[in-house]
């Protein structure tokens, strides 16, 4: 009687033909669609993290371009302001003159959504229509005998007659927005607030230009007059990447009644020429009471020499008021008569 040898291969009890099976198909490898699909899991993954990494990239790119024109404009903005509000008079000698500019083009983006882009300057007026004159866009305290923020600017209240439908003013919504880039310029002169100084004067110029072969700057020029040896001129940079600025002065030589026209009552102007103060409305200050600053500057997140005058572009802008203390302080300057 023969018995038969039960190989590993071909015999043996059940669960131990399983087992020899599950080890030799481990050792054959992954098959080809098992190796597929581990790279397809395997791609979709990488590329959802590269797509984070470049969303992380961009977010600081754009918050870099942001942070440093915040800083550019500001340090420009800080140097203006304390110069602006030093315009004085010695005697019979003052200067100041403002000239109005534009660059043609802004942000070309709609920024109110009218449909159009860049239509509207800086000079607190609705240059585009893009609201009535009915509206009452100021402020508005108390229901019965109501008072008005700026009420002698607006088209509300028992004032609102006198206006002709000029109810706009600088801040209103939909006013100055969706701006060109202004481009103004202004020379003043500054006088030395004590006699103890080798300094008679200091006339300061601002304008946008190029600066060493880079466009867009902010270039502030000094002449200094000296008691004691020859003047002294100096041009330096104060801001790069400087799109636009802008400047309006406010014109205290007007009456303040309110029954006056608009026309004739103070308010924002976007030239000045102290030259031309025996033409100016009575008290003739030569100076303006407060002027109206804006510093529009890049914060796309491409360099900027990508960058092509009225192309769309991401900016950044910082603005003030600055009163002019001589005229604030002359007793000539009207106060409005309620």
């Amino acid at each position: 009687m023969h018995r038969r040898i039960n190989s590993p291969h071909q015999g043996g009890p059940p669960g131990k033909r399983l087992a020899v099976r599950a080890r030799n198909s481990a050792m054959d490898g992954f098959t080809l669609i098992e190796v597929i699909v581990a790279m397809a899991i395997a791609v979709t993954f990488l590329t959802g993290v590269y797509m984070s990494f470049i969303d992380v990239v961009r977010m600081a790119d754009r918050t870099e371009a942001r942070v440093e024109a915040l800083r550019s404009s500001r340090a420009a903005l800080s140097i203006m302001k304390d110069e602006l509000k030093a315009i004085g008079r010695s005697g019979a000698e003052f200067l100041l003159i403002g000239v109005s500019n534009s660059a043609g083009f802004g942000d070309a983006i709609d920024n109110d959504l009218d449909g159009a882009t860049d239509e509207e300057t800086i000079d607190g007026r609705d240059n585009d229509g893009d609201w009535t004159a009915a509206n009452d866009l100021h402020m508005q305290i108390g229901t019965v005998d109501p008072v008005f923020e700026r009420y002698l600017f607006t088209n509300a209240g028992p004032y609102g007659a006198r206006l002709l439908g000029q109810a706009d003013d600088l801040g209103d919504t939909k006013v100055d927005e969706d701006v060109v880039f202004g481009r103004d310029s202004i020379v003043f002169r500054v006088f030395p607030s004590t006699t103890a100084t080798n300094i008679q004067s200091r006339t300061i110029a601002y304008i946008v230009d190029t600066f060493d072969g880079r466009p867009n700057v902010l270039i502030r020029q000094v002449r200094t007059e000296f008691t004691d040896q020859p003047a002294e001129t100096t041009t330096a940079p104060l801001a790069f990447g400087v799109l636009g600025l802008d400047m309006l002065f406010w014109d205290p030589n007007a009456i303040t009644i309110f029954t006056t026209l608009r026309a004739g009552r103070p308010y924002w102007v976007e030239q000045w020429n102290s030259f031309l103060v025996p033409t100016f409305d009575p008290p003739r200050l030569p100076l303006p009471a407060s002027i109206f600053v804006r510093v529009t500057v890049y914060a796309d997140e491409r360099p900027i020499g990508l960058y092509a005058d009225g192309d769309e572009v991401k900016t950044l802008f910082l603005q003030t008021i600055v009163n002019v203390e001589d005229t604030i302080g002359d007793a000539l300057y009207p106060r409005p008569i309620l």
